[in-house]
């Protein structure tokens, strides 16, 4: 039993031998599953193979046989209908158990070989009826032949049949048939044939698998499918695809040029932008009254592909105002800004916040301040975006700056050396409170009256003729600056005079003690305008001057030559405050300067007839001993307008304040002091 079990398994291998020696005989060979599955890899020929296998499938679904040559399928067909076929001719012999297995008996070219049944044709998948036991033919022997039956040997049962993978289409007539049984080479060739179909069904469903996971942008798979898809769609169709494709070509060109130049360009803007550094903000320095000012924001844009893009860099270093250390004591104080070319723009406010200066640098220069106090300032230096095609830094930086003007007014004496009966004149100019400076001095106060300029002041110091000579301090306060100013009397040279007896002294004479009460009252009075600004002074008579008794020049009597050789005080000097003329009887007295007349009165006594009139700015002068007067108290008089007639005798007196001083040297116009131009 198990022999013949072993005799029915033999003849399975022995179809597979010779469809391998077929092959070499110049058939064509069957497909091998091994080689048609584990061959696939990434290239083109392959899967042209598998496309290639895949569109025989396709045709062997549509009922097509398998590519078998038409003489051995059409004898195949007729060997299965034939009636006195002998299949278990070519049954192998049995062999004993430990023999070696022989190869199947190799096919005859002309050999008949028919299709494989199919499901439809149930009645040749069964096991043909037995027949009584035939001796086997020789080895070697054809299933076509016809020979003597072999020496009675068991049959070997036939291999279980594989189902067609394709229906085969059966007449009627010949399913009703009984169906001879076939040969073992027969049964194995079907089996064969069988299983290559099977193989080319998996390789086309493998094939079709993988074209289906396969990406849409695989350009390898896309350049081996286009010749078959090419050739399998109609020609407008393949235009239009190879149209699309040339287009989708040229954009991705197009893509990566525009990425490679943007990547480029983007390397090239930013290698610019490290290069634009802070080396490039300007350098800038700026001044106010000679004080350097610290910046405290800036905004600048340094260029790094041209004018269109730039690198910004700003801060905010304070949002105070930097408080100078210095007060500005100037009313028009330097402002300066190196290097020079750059717009410069100046807001200045006062401590109220309302705005005393807005303009360029170039305006303020005619700027001056007209007040003390404290202000703040905003500068701004600017270099405006160049229109031009030249790359340029652009940006500003301003300077936020507190200070204090206190503009130091200037102080100063018309001399630093006056002599006895002389005049000092004290100048201040440049101050900005509005207020009168105040002096204070051993010689004396005197008052301040402006003098016609915004700012300017001017006050007069009288010296007494019996001023004692040395240094004297004048201490000026104007604007909250105190200035000490240093003076020198020197000795007047006014000379002497010596009698021999009382009776022969100078008349008339008013002495220091002699200034009557009415005149003593009005050396206080003052009028601020200073009538004589313009024509200044001139002598009182038109006739030349004789003096009789010289101001200041003491009168001795009784002096022995030694006394009057050293010039000895005997205790009889007499010395006036005052000048006497010898003048003519109906001479007439005019006005030095102009001004207004604060008396005209007959005083009585020695005095007699006096004239005083005011000319401002505390100086006066004063008349007496006059035979008539023609002006009257309150009358405004012009320099050269008669006022009074003369007697014999005129004594002319000249007060700065209350110090009387030399007259002559003023109604001369010879006195420095009094000269305001």
């Amino acid at each position: 039993m198990n022999e013949a079990k072993q005799q029915a398994r033999q003849p399975e291998t022995q179809p597979a031998a010779a469809a391998g020696e077929e092959t070499a005989a110049g058939q064509p060979p069957a497909p091998k599953q091994d080689a048609a599955v584990g061959g696939q890899s990434k290239s083109s020929r392959r899967r042209r193979r598998r496309r290639k296998s895949a569109r025989k499938g396709g045709a062997a679904r549509q009922g097509q046989a398998p590519n078998l040559p038409a003489k051995d399928a059409a004898a195949g067909a007729e060997a299965a209908r034939s009636p006195d076929s002998q299949p278990a001719a070519d049954a192998p012999a049995p062999q004993p158990a430990d023999a070696p297995a022989e190869k199947a008996p190799a096919a005859r070219p002309d050999a008949a070989q028919g299709p494989a049944k199919t499901p439809d044709a149930p009645d040749a998948l069964e096991e043909p009826a037995k027949t009584p036991d035939a001796p086997a033919g020789p080895a070697g022997t054809g299933a076509g032949e016809l020979s003597a039956p072999p020496p009675a040997a068991p049959r070997a049962p036939a291999p279980p049949e594989t189902p067609p993978a394709w229906p085969v289409e059966q007449d009627a007539d010949e399913s009703e048939e009984a169906e001879p049984e076939p040969d073992a080479a027969e049964l194995a060739r079907r089996a064969e044939i069988t299983r290559t179909v099977q193989v080319s069904i998996q390789q086309i469903l493998e094939g079709a698998e993988q074209a289906a996971a396969r990406p849409d942008g695989d350009e390898e798979d896309a350049g081996d499918d286009a010749p078959d898809d090419a050739s399998d769609a109609p020609l407008p169709d393949r235009a239009k695809a190879w149209g699309i494709g040339l287009l989708h070509g040229m954009a991705r060109w197009l893509l990566l040029v525009v990425i490679v130049i943007a990547v480029i360009a983007g390397a090239g803007v930013a290698w610019l932008y490290s290069q634009a550094t802070p080396d490039a903000i300007p350098a800038l320095t700026a001044t106010f009254d000679g004080q350097t000012l610290e910046a405290t924001s800036y905004s600048w844009q340094v260029p790094v592909v041209g004018n269109q893009i730039k690198r910004t860099y700003a801060e905010t270093l304070s949002r105070e105002a930097a408080q100078l250390d210095q007060v500005v004591d100037s009313a028009a104080p330097v402002l300066s800004v190196s290097p020079a070319g750059y717009d410069v723009w100046l807001t200045i406010a006062d401590a109220d916040g309302e705005t005393v200066f807005e303009g360029t640098a170039v305006e303020y220069r005619g700027y001056s301040f007209t007040e003390n106090g404290d202000y703040t300032a905003e500068l701004t230096v600017s270099i405006p975006n160049s229109g031009s095609g030249t790359a340029a830094v652009s940006g500003s930086q301003t300077y936020r700056f507190a200070f204090t003007v206190g503009i130091r007014p200037g102080i100063r004496l018309n001399t630093r050396t006056v002599t006895q009966g002389g005049v000092v004149a004290i100048r201040v100019s440049g101050t900005r409170s509005g207020q009168a400076p105040t002096l204070q001095s051993e010689l004396g106060s005197a008052e301040f009256y402006q003098n016609g300029q915004a700012g300017s002041w001017i006050a007069w110091l009288g010296i007494p003729s019996g001023q004692q000579t040395g240094g004297y301090t004048i201490t000026v306060q104007a604007d909250g600056y105190t200035e000490e100013l240093e003076l020198t009397v020197n000795s007047g040279s006014f000379g002497y005079t010596d009698v021999s007896s009382s009776g022969r002294r100078v008349s008339p004479y008013i002495g220091p003690e002699d200034t009557p009460a009415e005149v003593e009252a009005l050396l206080d009075e003052t009028d601020t305008r200073l009538y004589w600004a313009e024509d200044g002074f001139v002598q009182p008579l038109l006739r030349s001057l004789q003096v009789a008794k010289a101001y200041g020049a003491p009168e001795y009597v009784g002096r022995n030559t030694t006394e009057r050789t050293a010039n000895i005080d005997n205790g009889t000097a007499r010395v006036a405050d005052n000048v006497v003329l010898t003048t003519r009887r109906g001479d007439e007295l005019i006005s030095p300067a102009a001004g207004r007349i604060l008396l005209a009165e007959d005083l009585g006594g020695t005095a007699g007839s006096t004239i005083v009139i005011d000319h401002g700015g505390g100086v006066k002068s004063i008349f007496y001993c006059l035979r008539s007067l023609e002006v009257e108290e309150g009358d405004t008089v012009a320099q050269g307008e008669a006022i009074a007639v003369t007697g014999s005798s005129t004594i002319v007196e000249i007060r700065v304040g209350s110090v009387a001083v030399e007259p002559l040297t003023v109604l001369r116009d010879e006195c420095d002091a009094l000269r305001l131009n």
